[in-house]
C-alpha cells in the first residue's frame, strides 16, 4: 500500500474509531445484527457490502475503548458514518493493488499483473467474505467435525462442542422471546394507524384526528413497551444463563468466549488477530451480553476447537478423522441424486499394495466420477502482493491442495483413458471392479473442500497446473455440494442435469468470474444452461452475486415443504464499450473542470462586491 492511501485508510479508521466511541455496546450489537438481516434480505440502501467481517471490525475497534458514560443515539447521521467509513477502509484495501503512479509510468510486468491476479480476489475473500453457510450446516458441521473429542475440549475449555450448541440455542430462544412484545406493540401500532387512516377516509377533521392520536394512552403504552423492547433485543443477562446451566458451565462461557468492552487488546487493520473473532459474546457491565445474529458464535466455535485439536496431542487423530468425515459427507451428499444402479466405491486405490488412494469413485453406467475431498483450510494471505501470491500459489499446490487433489483425480482419469482395463482395490487388496475403457464415456474429475477458497477455486486459470486438452476439475466446497443438490432435488433433477454443468462449467474458467460455485449454478438453473456465457465473445464476464438468490428461494420452499416454480431467463450480457466508458469520463472531468472554473469566478466577483462594499 503506497504511503497515501495508507494515509487515507488511517484517516478513516482515526475517524470511525472517534465515532465507535461515543456508540454504547447495545447499539453497536444492533448495528451490526441489523446490518447482517437487511444483507440477507437484499436490501442494499444505507447498507455494508460485507457486514459480516465490517461488522466484526467495528466491534473490534469498539472493544478496546471503554463503555460512554453518556453515549450518543446512533441516529440517522452517525448510521450513514458507520456505513461510509467502513465501506472507504474496506475499499481502501482493495485499491491497494492497483498500481501507483510511478510503478504505471515504470512499466507493469506480466510478473507485477500476475502476482496481482492471484493475490487480490484470494485477500478480498478472505477477509471481506462472510462465512457462506447456513446456521443449520454450522450446526452439522460442528456435529460433524467434533463428534468423539468431546474429552479433549471439555479439558482446554471446559465445555464440549455440544455444551456450546445447547448454549447457542438457549440464548436464541431468549432473543426470541425478546422480540415477542417489540412484534406485538409494531402490531397494535399499526392497527391504531389503519384506524387513524380509515378515519381520514371517512372525513374526520386532520388536526382533531391528530390530536385525539397524540393523547391517546393506548399509543403512548405501545410505543413506550416498542422502545423499551428495541433496547434488549439482542442480550441475554448473565443471570439467565446461571439459572439454565449453572455457575461452571457459565464462568467457563465467560472466560472463553465473552469479550468485555475497554478490555480487549486494540486493533487498527482488518488484517490483525480479531478478538471478537475469538470471543463473540460482548458485554460492557458482565451482566448484559449481547449476541451477534450472523453465527459469529458458531464460527468462534469452530475455529477455537479446531486451533486446540490441531496443536494438541490429539492433532494426527483429529486431522485424520477430519479427512475421513469430510469424504463421508460428500458421499452423502452426491448419493442423494444417483439412481440405485451407481456403484460407490470409497477408499479405491489404484494397486493391490494400497497406492494410488482415491477417496471415492462413482461408476454410473458409462461415466465414472472421480472424487478427492480436501478439509485443509485456506492459508491467510499476506499484505504484500508478490509474498501473498506465493504462499497461496504453495497451498493450492501442496499436499493437501486443490492441485494435489487434481492429480490424484487426473492420474486415474490418464489410466483410464490410456488402458483397455483399470483395476481398483480396498485397502486390503481384494478387487473392488475392473473398469473397461470401451464402456466408459465422460469421466469427471471432482474436488470437495470443507472450506469456501472463493476465487482460488472457481477459476482453476488462475493457479491449475494441467494439460492444455485435459478439462478443468470441479471444485466445490461441501457446504455448496448440500445446498445445490438438494435444489436439484427438490427440482426433480438427477445426476444428468449434474452431468450437463460439468461439462459446461469446465469451459468457464479464465473467462467466467464469480465469488463462489452457488452463482455459477445459479446462473444455470436460471438460464436453462451456461450456453450464453460460453458463447459469448468476451475475454472476461463477472457473475452477478444475485444469481445465487435463486437457491436461496429454493431453500426457502424445501424448509416450507412446498414446490418451487422454476422460470427460464436469458442472461443479460451486456457488451463494455471502452470507449463510450473512457468518453463519459472525459465528459464528467470536463464537466467537473467547467464547474471548478464557475465557482472560481464567482468567488472572485464576490470578494470584488465585498471589497467594494467595505469601500462606501
Amino acid at each position: 500500500m503506497n504511503s497515501n492511501l495508507h494515509k487515507r485508510l488511517l484517516s478513516e479508521i482515526d475517524k470511525l474509531k472517534k465515532l465507535t466511541a461515543e456508540l454504547s455496546l447495545q447499539e453497536l450489537t444492533s448495528f451490526v445484527t441489523t446490518q447482517q438481516r437487511n444483507f440477507n434480505h437484499g436490501r442494499g440502501k444505507q447498507n455494508l457490502g460485507s457486514p459480516l467481517k465490517q461488522g466484526m471490525y467495528l466491534l473490534a475497534l469498539a472493544s478496546s475503548q471503554p463503555e460512554p458514560i453518556a453515549p450518543k443515539p446512533l441516529d440517522n447521521g452517525r448510521h450513514a458514518q458507520l456505513v461510509r467509513r467502513l465501506e472507504s477502509i474496506f475499499q481502501n484495501y482493495g485499491l491497494a493493488y492497483f498500481p501507483t503512479e510511478q510503478e504505471y509510468a515504470a512499466g507493469l510486468s506480466s510478473e507485477w499483473r500476475r502476482q496481482r491476479e492471484i493475490a487480490m480476489p484470494a485477500f478480498m475473500h478472505y477477509f471481506m467474505a462472510g462465512f457462506k453457510a447456513s446456521t443449520e450446516q454450522i450446526k452439522e458441521w460442528i456435529n460433524t467435525c467434533f463428534a468423539g473429542f468431546e474429552k479433549e475440549t471439555v479439558e482446554a475449555f471446559g465445555l464440549s462442542h455440544i455444551d456450546l450448541l445447547r448454549v447457542a440455542s438457549f440464548i436464541e430462544s431468549v432473543i426470541e422471546a425478546n422480540t415477542s412484545p417489540v412484534v406485538d406493540a409494531m402490531k397494535a401500532i399499526e392497527v391504531l394507524r389503519q384506524q387513524f387512516l380509515h378515519e381520514l377516509s371517512e372525513g374526520a377533521d386532520l388536526q382533531a384526528a391528530v390530536a385525539r392520536v397524540r393523547n391517546q394512552p393506548e399509543l403512548r403504552a405501545h410505543i413506550e413497551a416498542f422502545e423499551r423492547g428495541s433496547t434488549m433485543l439482542f442480550e441475554v443477562k448473565r443471570q439467565q444463563l446461571l439459572d439454565e446451566f449453572g455457575v461452571e458451565v457459565t464462568n467457563c462461557l465467560m472466560q472463553h468466549f465473552v469479550t468485555i468492552r475497554g478490555a480487549a487488546v486494540a486493533i487498527t487493520y482488518i488484517t490483525e488477530s480479531n478478538p471478537i473473532i475469538d470471543r463473540p459474546l460482548l458485554t460492557a457491565d458482565g451482566e448484559r451480553i449481547f449476541y451477534l445474529v450472523n453465527n459469529a458464535f458458531y464460527q468462534a466455535i469452530i475455529e477455537k476447537l479446531e486451533s486446540h485439536l490441531t496443536q494438541g496431542p490429539s492433532a494426527a487423530r483429529y486431522l485424520k478423522e477430519r479427512d475421513r468425515r469430510l469424504e463421508q459427507l460428500a458421499l452423502q451428499h452426491l448419493q442423494k441424486i444417483f439412481q440405485d444402479t451407481a456403484q460407490f466405491y470409497d477408499s479405491a486405490f489404484d494397486r493391490p499394495d494400497s497406492h494410488g488412494e482415491h477417496d471415492l469413485v462413482i461408476v454410473h453406467g458409462a461415466n465414472v466420477y472421480i472424487v478427492e475431498a480436501k478439509a485443509s483450510p485456506p492459508k491467510e494471505p499476506l499484505r504484500d502482493p508478490s509474498k501473498a501470491s506465493l504462499r497461496i500459489r504453495d497451498h493450492f499446490r501442496g499436499r493437501n491442495g486443490i492441485q494435489k487433489a487434481y492429480d490424484q483425480a487426473n492420474a486415474l482419469r490418464s489410466r483410464l483413458l490410456n488402458n483397455a482395463s483399470s483395476p481398483l482395490y480396498d485397502k486390503k487388496g481384494n478387487l473392488l471392479i475392473e473398469l473397461q475403457r470401451e464402456q466408459i464415456e465422460n469421466i469427471y474429475c471432482i474436488c470437495v473442500t470443507r472450506d469456501d477458497f472463493g476465487p482460488v477455486a472457481t477459476n482453476l486459470a488462475l493457479m491449475l497446473e494441467k494439460e492444455p486438452d485435459a478439462p478443468y476439475p470441479w471444485v466445490v466446497c461441501i457446504t455448496d455440494l448440500e445446498y445445490l443438490i438438494d435444489a436439484m432435488v427438490h427440482l426433480g433433477q438427477g445426476v444428468e442435469t449434474l452431468n450437463t454443468y460439468l461439462a459446461q462449467r469446465s469451459l468457464l474458467h479464465g473467462k467466467v468470474m464469480g465469488t463462489d460455485e452457488l452463482e455459477y449454478f445459479g446462473a444455470f438453473l436460471r438460464h436453462a444452461g451456461l450456453h450464453d456465457y460460453i458463447e459469448a465473445q468476451a475475454d472476461f464476464i463477472p457473475l452477478d452475486i444475485t444469481e445465487s438468490d435463486i437457491l436461496d428461494d429454493i431453500h426457502k420452499c424445501i424448509r416450507s415443504a412446498e414446490p418451487y416454480e422454476l422460470n427460464i431467463e436469458p442472461a443479460n450480457l451486456i457488451p463494455l464499450d471502452r470507449r463510450k466508458l473512457f468518453g463519459l469520463q472525459q465528459t464528467v472531468r470536463s464537466q467537473s473542470n467547467a464547474a471548478k472554473k464557475q465557482k472560481k469566478v464567482r468567488q472572485k466577483r464576490d470578494r470584488a462586491a465585498r471589497k467594494q462594499n467595505r469601500s462606501r
